[in-house]
């Protein structure tokens, strides 16, 4: 077995750091729901003053009058992140060639690719794609019972 060198070995443990990083990156600057718009300007000033006069301070203000008010956007941020981090595909496959050192940056679509055109086993993709399906639909419910209650 090679001894590994010390720069070899920092590229082998860094390798997927740096990938995912790079796709993350990516990724949110391609990201269209917008999540840091959604999060602004969404409390109107009334509502604080009315937590002034009641006599709350900062910490009271914002989670009776901040996180209330946000709830229902970010949960529809949480799904929007759901769906595009499931289906993140381009960037694993163009920056690691295909999922990296040992697999480390693979998505469930670039799985889905491998299985389904370089393996061929279209019907072994095609389950992984209805999982897919089922585990962001389920997501989507559970969030909106989380995010959604009064």
């Amino acid at each position: 077995m090679e001894k590994l060198s010390r720069r070899k070995a920092l590229w082998v443990l860094g390798a997927p750091v740096i990938a995912g990083a790079a796709g993350a990156g990516l990724a949110s600057a391609r990201d269209p729901s917008g999540e840091m718009q959604m999060h602004h300007g969404t409390q109107p000033e009334v509502a604080y003053g009315a937590a002034v006069v009641d006599g709350a301070g900062k910490i009271r203000q914002f989670f009776t009058v901040t996180v209330p008010g946000v709830r229902l956007t970010t949960g529809l941020v949480v799904i929007l992140s759901t769906i595009v981090g499931a289906n993140f595909f381009t960037e694993p496959y163009l920056l690691t060639n295909g999922g990296g050192p040992d697999n480390a940056s693979v998505s469930p679509v670039l799985l889905i690719y491998r299985e389904a055109i370089e393996q061929n086993h279209a019907g072994y993709a095609a389950a992984i794609g209805v999982m897919l399906a089922v585990a962001v639909m389920l997501l989507s419910v559970v969030n909106r019972f989380v995010f959604e209650r009064s």
